[in-house]
């Protein structure tokens, strides 16, 4: 069965972004589609680097002290259409506001305009199971020591300064930050909206 296609709030181009405890931000008929990767702390101790993962995370789950569930929302729209779902052509459709946020990478394809490439890497897991869709959609690397989720970072606004994108439903992106935060997710901290 064909999905009704509809247009989406979000700007134009593959990219993704973490899943909140309620979901992608837009449904498939909008270009969203979902995926997981389960990782598995394989760390001797809890000083080795272990990220401390608690229950006030608005991340969809599951997740515990040694494992996590990633959940990731991934817009599956492209502009030269194979296959993918491709917009009708609103001009009033959003680009990236310059802020200071990451979006997860998604591969085939470069980083949105005025973006960089960087990874953010969570050394003691390991990466367990996915789904197939992970496999082929989200750009990541591992190895029995270590998990890197490739991410497309924009840093050209002060953090602290307000910008636009469709709130309609909460969504999360990463921001570089000082290790003292307290939210932070290596030298990430997530930003919560919606």
């Amino acid at each position: 069965m064909e999905l009704e296609r509809r247009e989406s709030d979000w700007p134009v181009g593959l990219y993704g972004l973490l899943s909140t405890s309620t979901g992608c931000p837009e449904s498939e008929n909008h270009g969203w589609t979902t995926t997981f990767i389960n990782l598995t702390y394989v760390g001797n101790n809890s000083s080795d680097g272990r990220q401390t993962w608690t229950n006030n995370l608005p991340l969809l789950g599951p997740y515990h002290y040694r494992t996590i569930q990633l959940n990731l929302c991934v817009r599956m729209e492209d502009e030269g259409g194979g296959g993918k779902i491709v917009e009708a052509g609103n001009v009033s459709r959003p680009t990236w506001p310059r802020g200071s946020y990451c979006l997860v990478k998604v591969v085939p394809g470069d980083c949105p305009t005025d973006f960089r490439y960087d990874a953010m890497t969570l050394a003691n897991y390991a990466v367990t199971t996915t789904d197939r869709d992970a496999a082929i959609l989200v750009d990541f690397s591992a190895d029995t020591l270590s998990f890197s989720l490739g991410l497309c970072c924009r840093d050209d606004e002060d953090p602290n300064n307000a910008f636009h994108l469709p709130t309609s439903s909460a969504f999360l992106l990463l921001q570089v930050c000082p290790r003292y935060e307290h939210q932070c997710l290596d030298l990430l901290c997530l930003l919560i909206y919606g």
